[in-house]
């Protein structure tokens, strides 16, 4: 995982959110928490995620 993805989570744990966020699936081979396999998708929920986030 790259530095943004390290941000995601740090930012994640400060608003209360535990464990690994599906939302980081994008950054992995096999996502952990969901069954989402298409990349465009992924890459959606990711940005929403970091939306979310800021």
């Amino acid at each position: 995982m790259d530095k943004l993805g390290v941000w995601l989570v740090a930012r994640a744990h400060k608003k209360g959110r535990h464990g690994v966020p599906p939302e980081l699936g994008y950054f992995f081979k096999s996502s952990l928490g969901t069954d989402e396999h298409a990349l465009t998708a992924q890459y959606a929920r990711l940005r929403a995620f970091a939306e979310e986030l800021s």
